[in-house]
């Protein structure tokens, strides 16, 4: 995954359903030594807004998808 890949959404969130299509708009890695392994992805909706997700909460959409 990396900045600017078009990922589904697959853990439904508050307003957020499962299914949502986003673009991947940044990354954060685990800042604390407990939680080292964990990525995290800024992405935005469609909508515009912009929400954070773990990596095991997104799916990458390939082109062989379209």
């Amino acid at each position: 995954m990396q900045p600017g890949n078009l990922v589904k959404i697959i853990r439904t969130g508050i307003g957020v359903p499962a299914g949502t299509l986003a673009l991947i708009t940044d990354f954060f890695p685990a800042s604390r030594e407990a939680h080292r392994g964990f990525e995290i992805w800024e992405v935005q909706l469609l909508s515009g807004r912009t929400r954070r997700y773990l990596k095991r909460d997104l799916e990458i959409i390939e082109n062989e998808s379209w």
